[in-house]
């Protein structure tokens, strides 16, 4: 892929058809600073560790021959869990930039300055989120217990191949597991309570710490005129998340 692009980056070429190619009509300012960003990246000369060799195994080998989209999220992940264990910073281009192009992380950080807005006029458990920032996820609040915490996800890589937004109560702990089955356990009272027609999910993965309960939508992030409806939506869900679970959440008791 890269000698395609150096070919048509570079030199004027018949290609296919008859069709002549030129490199001021193929290669745009988003492509070059791809480019430079993937140069950054493959021009490092930093030993490959041993953790970071488990930490790319773990989050890339789950989204093996799966779509493109979701791929990237798993790499992005991957790069997060490299700057936890103080294996990796970014340099002048940023990862997020990298991996996703300028064009989605400006729509990213429109959508959640426009849903903070959104909760600061319309919130009524939920009055305020974290600061908006160009990613596909946004701390929303906690629910009263360390570990356990409510999220937004925008979702663009999704296996359905649709965008989705999502409304989730992430449990974080080394005792995830644990408290995962006692909420479980009364998941039927839970789903009468909210009185949603859409079904929550209980997430409940192979191999990694984390356990979630969410809802989803199937929606298009394109569309600006959905946005009422998106913000809307993401709202009472996560207040719903947090009015139902909460008080359980409270009252887990501890793993002997």
């Amino acid at each position: 892929m890269l000698d395609q692009l150096k070919q048509i980056g570079f030199y004027t070429d018949c290609l296919g058809n008859a069709h002549w190619s030129e490199p001021a009509n193929v290669i745009d300012e988003e492509l070059a600073r791809s480019l430079v960003g993937i140069a950054h990246l493959l021009a490092n000369e930093k030993a490959v560790t041993e953790r970071e060799m488990e930490l790319w195994v773990e989050h890339m080998r789950p989204v093996y021959g799966a779509p493109l989209d979701l791929m990237k999220a798993a790499l992005l992940n991957w790069f997060a869990a490299m700057r936890q264990n103080g294996l990796w910073e970014d340099g002048d281009i940023g990862v997020d930039g990298f991996v996703w192009g300028e064009t989605t992380l400006q729509m990213l950080r429109e959508f959640w300055e426009g849903f903070a807005a959104f909760v600061a006029r319309e919130g009524e458990i939920v009055t305020k989120i974290e600061s908006p920032s160009p990613q596909h996820w946004l701390g929303i609040c906690g629910v009263g217990r360390p570990g356990f915490y409510l999220y937004g996800v925008v979702c663009t890589w999704s296996a359905s191949g649709v965008h989705e937004l999502r409304a989730e109560l992430i449990i974080d702990d080394h005792d995830a597991d644990y408290y995962f089955d006692l909420l479980h356990a009364d998941r039927r009272d839970v789903e009468k309570e909210h009185g949603f027609s859409d079904e929550m999910e209980w997430y409940n993965p192979i191999g990694v710490q984390h356990r979630k309960i969410y809802w989803r939508l199937p929606t298009d992030f394109g569309d600006r005129e959905l946005r009422t409806d998106q913000y809307r939506w993401l709202l009472e869900r996560s207040e719903a998340l947090h009015r139902i679970l909460s008080p359980r959440v409270r009252a887990l008791p501890v793993p002997k």
